[in-house]
């Protein structure tokens, strides 16, 4: 890596991958969990109800993905978003496959919320280390032309 990649990580490839790999698994999830919320509601047009409660946070986490910049920050994504679909995805089998009644659906309500306590503060994580990294970059002169 040359030393231009590490005084400005907005150019850092490790980062870049990271991103790639964090978005493609999250549109990924993000198209299966609402392929599964619009098969299992009756009208389909009611799964859009449940949608930002049941994948809200995912949001969250592809929003941060996109604009992360450094590879600290896209593994914590990564991270936090691997714990919040293995989440979802326990929530939505418990309800619809194990222990199925007339209102599972309810579950979906409290995916995100449930969610809040764990990620909130790797999201505060994720935001201090990007804080950092602006304000590193801001200090540092800027690259010689190549």
């Amino acid at each position: 890596m040359s030393s231009s990649g590490d005084k400005h990580p907005e150019r850092n490839p490790r980062a870049s991958t990271y991103r790639q790999v964090n978005l493609v698994i999250g549109y990924l999830y993000l198209s299966i969990g609402m392929i599964a919320l619009f098969t299992r509601a009756t009208p389909a047009i009611a799964a859009l109800f449940f949608i930002p409660f049941a994948l809200g946070s995912h949001f969250a986490h592809l929003v941060i993905a996109h604009r992360a910049l450094t590879k600290l920050a896209q593994v914590l994504t990564g991270i936090a978003m691997l714990a919040y679909m293995t989440w979802a995805t326990f929530v939505y089998v418990s309800a619809f496959h194990l222990h199925l009644d007339a209102q599972s659906a309810i579950a979906l309500l409290f995916i995100t919320p449930y969610s809040l306590p764990v990620l909130v503060p790797i999201w505060l994580w994720i935001a201090h280390v990007e804080r950092r990294n602006r304000r590193k970059i801001a200090g540092a002169p800027a690259p010689a032309p190549q």
